[in-house]
């Protein structure tokens, strides 16, 4: 069984107001966690959630995201300088 990363729009989708993926969203973690799958996210996805309703002007919203996610995933990883740099080359590369 491999890994499934979580991105930041899920737990916005199930916290959030109404939005076409919101049943979709909350159906697909609960039949991953049931089944057992490991689910993980990176630093980067809690940064994105902060910014995200700190910018929208909806900073309650923050600790329910953050709770909906923290409690399904396995592993936060931590996101490191050679991460970066990599998406760096990655978004400059011509395409």
């Amino acid at each position: 069984m491999g890994v499934i990363f979580i991105d930041s729009n899920v737990p916005m989708y199930l916290v959030g107001e109404a939005h076409p993926l919101k049943t979709e969203s909350q159906i697909l973690l609960e039949r991953l966690v049931a089944a057992g799958q490991r689910l993980v996210i990176d630093a980067e996805v809690l940064q994105e959630i902060l910014h995200r309703y700190t910018s929208i002007r909806r900073r309650e919203s923050i600790g329910p995201a953050f709770r909906v996610v923290l409690d399904i995933v396995d592993e936060v990883f931590a996101v490191q300088k050679e991460d970066i740099l990599r998406a760096s080359e990655i978004a400059q590369s011509p395409r």
